[in-house]
């Protein structure tokens, strides 16, 4: 693996988080973040979690002791495989937890402020898997960066492509942006060919609804005129970012995962990168349905980039102080929770409720917890004294993490 000048690394995370568990899904993730992390010039860093389930007082202590030896083990020789492969890491974190392993991944990810998550996931054996592992499938969803999914295609180590080749599938819309601007870097990174991919779909919709010839050709000559627009934007914008378009691939009909996964398998791909919609924090309750499919069926590890993708500082934060002072002045207008909750909430807010939840979850105190940099970062006095007078309200976002809601709006009356 060769270094990459940083000078020419723009938006690309300087922290990568690798979420280890041991398991030969979680060595190869090791090697995808290794080399990542040298073609980028990120820092490493490394956590191993583990849960010990529901336990009485007395049990307690002697099964956490027996579980973190256990981590620090399996922690220990990721590290070693990690040097081994010429990577170096920044950082190691154990965690041993009650239950949910993914919140205190998630929860390190926002307290280190990384830039990307890098998981294995365990899939059915054969060259299709129909479930997501649990903790990779949960921290895609609610990660407040993107997240590369690195699963095992087939039994015994898979073979690498013949060329390195960055698919990025689009279908132009804002989520798709950020998520461009990171296949573009990660092309130009690790030397490989960049490719675009959108489908446009809807010519089935319209045969199932007319048989009438003229009217099935003329909607599938604009599907075409859609999607050739969206391959000529996204290509030029490709090239404005200093990435070079080996080629373009423009599908009409069929189903767009379907259709990604196909396109990927034909081309050998190294990595899929996919822009997907959906709320941070709490109020995300779905993945997009076509990211979602993709990450089950790709045949290479795959990067979603939500469109709060990279997080960037707004005018209203400044530079960390010496005091321990919030860095985000008090604003006016509606109430921490109004706004939270209300038909346009804040992300920022979101991810503040977010943390504090996640943190609390693994047995933190709250009042400690709002007290913590990364709180401080992003919520104003003003905020903090509004979660502290009402800490029934964070205690039901805790218990209603992770549910799935119709409504994509969290109830919490």
């Amino acid at each position: 693996m060769e270094e990459i000048n940083r000078e020419k690394v723009g938006m690309f995370p300087t922290k990568i988080l690798l979420a280890t568990d041991g398991s030969e899904e979680a060595g190869l993730a090791a090697l995808r973040a290794v080399d990542l992390a040298v073609s980028t010039g990120s820092e490493l860093h490394v956590v191993t979690v583990s849960s010990g389930g529901r336990n009485n007082h007395l049990q307690a202590r002697e099964v956490i002791g027996q579980l973190r030896q256990s981590v620090e083990q399996v922690l220990e020789e990721q590290v070693r495989i990690i040097e081994e492969a010429g990577g170096a890491v920044d950082g190691t974190y154990v965690r041993v937890v009650r239950e949910r392993r993914d919140r205190a991944i998630l929860g390190l990810a926002a307290e280190l402020e990384v830039g990307l998550v890098v998981v294995g996931s365990r899939g059915l054996s054969g060259t299709r898997r129909t479930l997501m592992g649990s903790v990779s499938d949960s921290i895609v969803r609610q990660a407040h960066c993107p997240v590369m999914v690195v699963r095992r295609v087939r039994d015994g180590d898979p073979a690498p492509p013949s060329k390195k080749i960055v698919l990025l599938a689009t279908d132009g819309s804002g989520e798709a942006e950020l998520a461009l601007e990171m296949a573009v870097e990660l092309a130009n990174s690790t030397g490989s060919e960049f490719h675009i991919a959108t489908v446009g779909r809807g010519y089935r919709s319209a045969s199932d609804v007319t048989e009438d010839y003229e009217t099935i050709e003329k909607a599938v000559r604009t599907l075409e005129r859609e999607a050739q627009g969206i391959i000529y934007e996204q290509t030029k914008k490709a090239e404005e970012a200093g990435g070079t378009v080996a080629e373009a691939h423009c599908v009409i009909g069929g189903q767009p995962d379907k259709e990604i996964v196909r396109l990927a398998e034909g081309l050998d791909t190294s990595l899929i990168v996919i822009g997907s919609r959906g709320l941070s924090g709490i109020r995300r309750s779905l993945m997009g349905s076509v990211s979602d499919s993709v990450v089950r069926n790709a045949p290479c590890p795959v990067l979603v980039v939500r469109g709060e993708g990279v997080r960037r500082y707004s005018g209203t934060e400044t530079e960390a102080s010496a005091d321990g002072r919030h860095l985000v002045e008090a604003e006016e207008g509606p109430s921490f929770w109004k706004s939270l909750f209300g038909p346009y909430g804040s992300s920022r807010q979101e991810k503040v409720l977010d943390y504090v939840v996640h943190r609390i979850g693994d047995g933190a105190n709250l009042r400690e917890v709002l007290g913590e940099e990364y709180v401080r970062r992003n919520a104003s006095r003003n905020e903090v004294e509004e979660i502290l007078d009402n800490p029934r309200l964070v205690e039901a976002a805790r218990k209603a993490l992770g549910e799935e809601f119709s409504s994509g709006k969290l109830d919490l009356r």
